[in-house]
C-alpha cells in the first residue's frame, strides 16, 4: 500500500507531534509512505532524518511562497520568492485567502499514484478561512481513497453544516481524535456519521521516556506542579492558573511553586497579572523549551488548565513517565484521565482547578498513590495503531 500524508507544516504545534509520531510508529509497518508539506523550512528536514522509510517530497515553489511569511523569505535571501509573495500579498487581498490559494492550485501539477491520499492538517474557520491541506488533496491529488484529519473541537474550529458538507463531500472517511469530538462532527453533519472514524493521537514512548532522563531542572524543594502549553489563554485558561495562586497564598499555603512551560501570545500579559496579585514568586514562566519533558518527570503532578481540548497530547506524555495528572473536565480528559487511579479531572473553572490543587497539597498520599498506579500501568500506542490500520483495512 503506498499512502500520501499532505500536512501544513512541521514548525510547532500539536498537529506537528501527531504527524511526526504517526510517521514514526509507521516504519515498520510494509507501508510505504510519502510526505508532502505546503510548507518546508530547516526543522521539516531536520526531523525526516531521524524518520525510516518516509519519503519526504519536493514542496512546490508557488505553494510553498505562499505559506511561507514575508519575514521568512527575506532571512532566505531569495529575490524571486519575495518577488512572487509580494504579488500573492496584493492577489490575497483582493481575492481574499481562499480564492488565492485555489488560483494557486489551479497552477500546480497534480499528484498521482496512490491508493490513499491523507489530508492531516484541518481547516479552521473561526476567524476566517485558514488551512490548505484539504483543498490540496482533493484537487490536486489523484488517489483510490481519501481521508481528511480533524484535530480538535469542531465548534472551536468554526464548523456548521454547510462547511462540512462542502469541505468533507468528496472524502471517504474522516478522522476524529477522540470520541467527544466524533460527537460533534457527528451532530453538525449526521449525514456523514457512517464515515467519521476515531483514530487517537500516537506518541514517541522511547524518546519521550529518554529525553525525560535529562538533568533535573528544578532547585525548589517544596510540591512542584507543571503546565506545559502555548500560552494561548482562550484555550488554555493560564489564568486561572494565577487566580488559584492568589487563593492558595491567601490560605496560607506556600510549599509548593507552579511552572508554566511554553510560549505565546498571551504570555506577557498573564506575566503582569502574575505580578499585579502578587504570585510571581509562586507562578514561575520558564518560556519555551525544546525538551519540556524533564519538566514533567521531575515534577509531582502536570495539571492542566485547559477550556476544551480535542485530545490532550501532553496528558499522556505526563503518564507515560509516571507524571500524575490533574485536568479539567474537558469532554475529551475521561478518555484519557481515570479519574482517581491515574489522576483527577476536575469542574472545568477556577474554582475546580483551585479543589484539586489545595486537595493534593494538603492530602500528599493522593500524588503517591496516583503515582504508583501509574507505574503498574504502562502507557502505549496499541490503542491507536489498531484504529489506524483498521481504518487502512476498510
Amino acid at each position: 500500500m503506498k499512502i500520501l500524508i499532505v500536512n501544513s507544516h512541521l514548525n510547532v504545534g500539536g498537529i506537528r507531534s501527531a504527524c511526526l509520531n504517526l510517521l514514526r510508529n509507521m516504519e515498520n509497518s510494509g507501508v510505504e509512505i510519502d510526505l508532502f508539506l505546503l510548507k518546508v523550512d530547516e526543522n521539516a528536514m531536520k526531523d525526516m532524518e531521524n524518520i525510516k522509510g518516509v519519503n519526504l517530497k519536493e514542496p512546490y515553489f508557488l505553494v510553498n511562497t505562499f505559506f511561507t511569511p514575508f519575514s521568512d523569505l527575506c532571512k532566505k535571501g531569495g529575490l524571486m520568492g519575495v518577488f512572487l509573495k509580494i504579488i500573492l500579498f496584493v492577489i490575497k487581498s483582493i481575492l481574499g485567502i481562499r480564492m488565492t490559494l485555489m488560483l494557486i492550485l489551479k497552477l500546480s501539477r497534480r499528484i498521482r499514484g496512490y491508493d490513499v491520499a491523507i489530508s492531516f492538517s484541518n481547516d479552521i474557520w473561526k476567524n476566517g478561512f485558514a488551512g490548505g491541506s484539504n483543498d490540496f488533496v482533493l484537487k490536486k491529488v489523484e488517489a483510490k481513497h481519501k481521508i481528511a484529519w480533524i484535530h480538535n473541537d469542531p465548534y472551536q474550529l468554526g464548523f456548521n453544516k454547510k462547511i462540512c458538507k462542502k469541505t468533507y463531500r468528496h472524502f471517504d472517511f474522516v478522522v476524529n481524535v477522540s470520541n467527544s469530538c466524533k460527537e460533534k462532527f457527528d451532530e453538525i453533519v449526521p449525514e456523514y456519521k457512517l464515515k467519521s472514524k476515531v483514530v487517537y493521537n500516537m506518541f514517541n514512548v522511547n524518546e519521550i521516556r529518554l529525553k525525560s532522563m535529562f538533568k533535573n531542572p528544578y532547585e525548589f524543594e517544596g510540591l512542584k506542579f507543571v503546565t506545559v502549553a502555548r500560552i494561548n489563554n482562550q484555550q488554555k485558561r493560564i489564568d486561572r492558573i494565577v487566580n488559584t495562586c492568589v487563593r492558595l497564598k491567601n490560605d496560607g499555603i506556600s510549599n509548593f511553586k507552579w511552572y508554566i512551560v511554553g510560549d505565546g501570545p498571551d504570555l506577557s500579559w498573564l506575566k503582569e497579572e502574575a505580578g499585579k496579585k502578587g504570585v510571581s514568586e509562586i507562578v514561575d514562566f520558564v518560556g519555551s523549551k525544546s525538551n519540556p519533558y524533564p519538566y514533567i518527570k521531575n515534577a509531582d503532578a502536570l495539571i492542566q488548565t485547559s477550556e476544551y481540548e480535542a485530545y490532550s497530547m501532553v496528558l499522556l506524555e505526563a503518564l507515560t513517565i509516571c507524571t500524575p495528572v490533574v485536568s479539567t473536565n474537558y469532554d475529551s480528559a475521561c478518555e484519557i484521565v481515570k479519574n482517581g487511579y491515574n489522576g483527577i479531572i476536575t469542574e472545568n473553572s477556577t474554582n475546580g482547578v483551585y479543589n484539586a490543587v489545595r486537595g493534593i497539597i494538603i492530602n500528599d498520599f493522593v500524588l503517591r498513590e496516583l503515582r504508583a498506579n501509574i507505574e503498574k500501568k504502562g502507557v502505549d500506542n496499541e490503542v491507536a495503531f489498531k484504529q489506524f490500520m483498521g481504518l487502512l483495512s476498510e
